[in-house]
């Protein structure tokens, strides 16, 4: 997994109340994943300044997390996608989801409308048909 991602952004992964847990989401060729960050959960109390910094540190680490593995990243393979979505959460209604073929969806608190070209293109990429209907893919 020695790869580079083909986009970073710093996110929520999306639980639940608060089981959201701050980090950063990587989206490779053939991979979507979320690094935790307890950092960034720290810095929420430093303010702005304290989120810039936790944020640009948390996103220059969060390659190397990736591929170890282990506790706090969560990963999707892209051949397991079969659907990603505009979802909402309280009130951000533009928020990614991924689904995969077990039925298990993930939630991002990035902009669905921004990631969607990246998400498709590497789906496009892994080889997968893609049926674009606005706010829902279908991956086949």
């Amino acid at each position: 997994m020695a790869d580079d991602p083909i986009r970073t952004q710093t996110a929520f992964i999306i639980k639940g109340g608060l089981k959201n847990k701050t980090g950063t989401l990587l989206l490779y060729p053939d991979r979507i994943s979320h690094v935790g960050s307890a950092a960034m959960g720290a810095a929420m109390f430093g303010g702005a300044v304290g989120m810039a910094v936790a944020g640009k540190v948390a996103k220059n680490k969060a390659a190397d997390k990736e591929a170890e593995g282990g506790k706090g990243v969560t990963t999707m393979a892209l051949a397991d996608v079969t659907e990603v979505r505009k979802a909402k959460s309280g009130l951000n209604r533009n928020l990614l989801e991924v689904v995969s073929a077990d039925g298990t969806a993930l939630m991002f608190a990035v902009k669905y409308d921004q990631w969607k070209p990246d998400v498709v293109a590497a789906l496009q990429g892994a080889g997968r048909t893609v049926t674009d209907r606005g706010d829902t893919v279908t991956v086949q």
